[in-house]
């Protein structure tokens, strides 16, 4: 298909009392739940949030760097990169995409596309951005040309130094990061000991 991973998260909107209850039963029945809402005389449908989280497709311009401007203490500044490619937005496109489909197909629901997606605009900055994770500053790959670490967690070309972390991911991925960080945080010192 030729886009990066892609997950969905759905959050319920919350309703008082009955109407609550009716919108949950339209979720999880829709052609009884619009039996019951029009007894009560209701066009009610079944509210959430939808949101997608997506893995970002690696860049060589998305980096961080160092500034020559210091901070309080002489320290340099770092510099973050970070754009999204055709292939982001792609991936977010299709996959959204495929889940409406799904949703018409088995009447389980309908998508209603905010302004900034519909209209291909710039990526909302009042939302929650790329999970808050950051991931890929150090990279790794068993060629020092594009990578930071080797397999090993080891930093190229420096000894005794090493990195565990999700920075040294090649990419984002559309998962929650703690289980892979904690993977490598307890192969790093098996590794270690072996050496």
């Amino acid at each position: 298909m030729g886009i990066m991973g892609c997950g969905f998260r759905v959050e319920h909107l919350e309703e008082p009392g009955t109407k609550r209850l009716v919108r949950e039963l339209l979720c999880v029945a829709p052609s009884l739940g619009h039996k019951v809402a029009g007894l009560m005389k209701k066009k009610l449908v079944c509210g959430v949030d939808f949101k997608a989280v997506w893995e970002q497709s690696p860049d060589y311009n998305n980096r961080i760097t160092l500034s020559r401007d210091l901070d309080q203490i002489g320290v340099p500044r770092t510099v973050l990169n970070w754009e999204k490619t055709v292939l982001d937005r792609m991936t977010l496109e299709k996959s959204v995409g495929i889940f409406n489909n799904w949703l018409l197909n088995t009447d389980a629901g309908r998508i209603k596309y905010k302004d900034w997606f519909l209209n291909k605009e710039n990526y909302p900055v009042d939302d929650e951005l790329a999970g808050n994770h950051h991931m890929g500053g150090t990279r790794m790959h068993s060629n020092p040309k594009y990578g930071v670490v080797d397999e090993n967690c080891k930093v190229h070309g420096v000894n005794e130094l090493y990195i565990a972390g999700s920075s040294v991911f090649t990419t984002s991925g559309f998962n929650n990061p703690t289980l892979p960080i904690v993977q490598l945080c307890l192969r790093l010192p098996d590794h270690l000991a072996a050496l």
